[in-house]
């Protein structure tokens, strides 16, 4: 019995740690993935006379950046944003891995699991209605605080891909997000006080105004300590 006592207290002592460990281990994998997404993007870039791949809800009138965790256009049937990267897009490949685009400590509804189906081949495997989203939130082409075109997309402090911030519980990692910059580098940005999770919708609707994502993608970009 003092053995087995023993054996719980050291284990209740230890799990904190180990919990730790594996969320740290996570963060580590998930930077890893938005780098290689990032080589994915400057390789589009070349192709494309240095201009990001399209989000077509950026295009309406008002822009709608909410979907900026969108693969696939509303009704699945052609790749989109993020998604023009893949195999399955035209001229795609840039990408050759999906489970790239999915973050290891994602807990909400869009596992790679449940579009593993639609986006894994070399050619999209449409469902009527059925929209395909990654786990990270895509700039776009459209700057979401200016509202103008992008320009010079690879500058070191232009954040072009974060967590998911369409709902909280797409929020990956909860205290902070690793950002991925047009220059390719990535880096961790403290969510301190939850200024980030608190603003982003708890569910996903119809419309979010520009005005929540433009505050969303200033704060994504700012530096916590200087706030």
């Amino acid at each position: 019995m003092v053995v087995i006592a023993i054996v719980v207290i050291l284990t209740a002592l230890l799990m904190p740690s180990l919990s730790r460990a594996q969320q740290a281990a996570d963060r580590l994998r998930c930077a890893s993935h938005l780098r290689q997404v990032g080589a994915a993007i400057v390789g589009f870039l070349d192709d494309n006379n240095d201009r990001l791949p399209v989000l077509s809800a950026a295009l309406e009138n008002p822009p709608r950046y909410s979907e900026g965790m969108a693969l696939t256009k509303g009704d699945g049937s052609e790749v989109d944003g993020l998604g023009r990267l893949l195999s399955c897009a035209p001229f795609g490949g840039y990408l050759a891995d999906p489970q790239l685009l999915y973050c290891p400590c994602h807990r909400g509804e869009h596992p790679f699991a449940r579009y593993a189906a639609q986006i894994s081949g070399t050619e999209l495997d449409t469902e009527t209605g059925q929209v395909a989203y990654c786990n990270y939130h895509y700039r776009s082409q459209r700057d979401p605080i200016t509202g103008l075109q992008l320009r010079d997309p690879m500058r070191s402090d232009l954040v072009l891909v974060t967590d998911g911030m369409r709902t909280q519980a797409d929020f990956n990692h909860v205290t902070g997000t690793n950002r991925l910059f047009g220059d390719t580098h990535v880096d961790w940005r403290a969510d301190v006080g939850r200024d980030i999770l608190d603003r982003i919708p708890l569910g996903s609707g119809i419309f979010e105004s520009p005005t929540v994502y433009r505050n969303l993608w200033d704060l994504v970009e700012g530096d916590p300590d200087g706030r």
